[in-house]
């Protein structure tokens, strides 16, 4: 099943009841059609899907927008951010990092420990571990998989 090109999938015909059956050129043919409206069926469907997705994302974070400017308590923040954050992807392992520039150190008033919402509060110094990268560089990092296998972080 071909869209545009690319391969979405496979129609596979088989019939399986008395004696087996040689299929002709035009019943090829014809599968062939049946394919193509499939296959556009199924690109469609995909899209459908991807846009829906997106547009949980984008209201998620008009959400989170909203809520957290009425918000002034850091506690009411980091808590929605969590929520939101939480609705959209799996936060199995998940916290919220505030650098403090003068003292540079950072703090970790809210995460997730198995799957639980925990407040630890922790504090190191500003340049440990990936956070402390994410720092320095001022950029995101995707970690995919062990972070400590090599290619797995980014």
């Amino acid at each position: 099943m071909l869209y545009g090109g690319e391969l979405v999938g496979v129609l596979a015909v088989e019939e399986t009841r008395g004696k087996p059956r040689e299929f002709t050129d035009a019943d090829a043919r014809l599968l062939s059609l049946f394919a193509g409206q499939a296959a556009s069926a199924v690109r469609n469907a995909r899209l459908f899907q991807e846009i829906n997705r997106r547009v949980e994302q984008l209201a998620a974070l008009n959400k989170l927008g909203r809520s957290l400017t009425a918000h002034l308590d850091l506690d009411q923040v980091l808590d929605e951010t969590y929520r939101e954050v939480s609705r959209l992807l799996a936060t199995d392992d998940f916290f919220v990092a505030l650098y403090n520039a003068e003292k540079d150190e950072t703090t970790f008033p809210v995460g997730t420990r198995d799957g639980q919402l925990v407040k630890p509060n922790t504090v190191r110094p500003g340049g440990q571990g990936i956070t402390g990268y994410n720092i320095r560089n001022q950029t995101p990092v995707l970690v995919n998989g062990d972070l400590d296998a090599p290619g797995r972080v980014r």
